[in-house]
Parts: C-alpha cells; sequence; structure tokens
C-alpha cells in the first residue's frame, strides 16, 4: 500500500504499492533524489504517517497522533508517483559515492606502493 513516512529522526519512507519498491534515506537526501525538499512538517508535529486513502496521522514524540493532516495528502501522492525516478536517482547517486571512495583507494594504494619503492 503505498505510503510516506517522516520520522523524528529525521529518515524519510516513501513506499509504492509493492511491498519490495520502496525508498528510504535522510531529509537530506530526499531532496537530491526528489529533486524538491520534503513537505514541512506542521509547527509542533515530531512525525508524519500518511498511508494513501487510509490515514493521516500527524504525531508528537511521547504523546502519539494528535491531528491528521489531509486527506487526500496530495504532496504524499505525488511523491509516490515519482517513486522509480526518485530510486534511479539514489541509486545513481549512491553509485558515484561509492565510486570516489573507490578511486581515493586506489589513489593512497597507489601512494603507498610508490613511497615504498
Amino acid at each position: 500500500m503505498s505510503a510516506v513516512e517522516h520520522h523524528s529522526d529525521n529518515s524519510i519512507y516513501v513506499r509504492s504499492d509493492n511491498p519490495e519498491v520502496f525508498y528510504t534515506d535522510t531529509t537530506e537526501n530526499f531532496e537530491l533524489d526528489f529533486g524538491v525538499p520534503f513537505p514541512p512538517l506542521p509547527s509542533g508535529i515530531d512525525e508524519r504517517f500518511y498511508t494513501a486513502g487510509k490515514r493521516h496521522a500527524l504525531n508528537v514524540i511521547d504523546r502519539g497522533t494528535v491531528d491528521g493532516g489531509p486527506m487526500p495528502w496530495i504532496e504524499g501522492d505525488a511523491l509516490v508517483n515519482q517513486l522509480d525516478t526518485a530510486l534511479a536517482n539514489q541509486n545513481a547517486r549512491q553509485q558515484a559515492e561509492l565510486d570516489a571512495k573507490v578511486a581515493a583507494l586506489q589513489a593512497l594504494n597507489e601512494e603507498m606502493i610508490a613511497s615504498s619503492r
């Protein structure tokens, strides 16, 4: 079931109807992958749990659900619709980060070999 979650630790989850297809990352990386900032939480709210067509809960830590958001939540539904593109962007970003780390390690290794001669 498609859903969008914003947890108090600033982790984001966007889920499709297929339980095997979902996005998870930080709010900072979310903006890189979706191309827009994550919709802000209302003042005083710590978490949002939106399940399309079912619920839109706004939570405060230690108090639980204190309010509900709009149904349907247009922004949340739009994020679910962009999931495939965001996952492709996330994969490309993570691969580039990995490639940069590998290149840095290779350069360090070559430097160590050269200095040992």
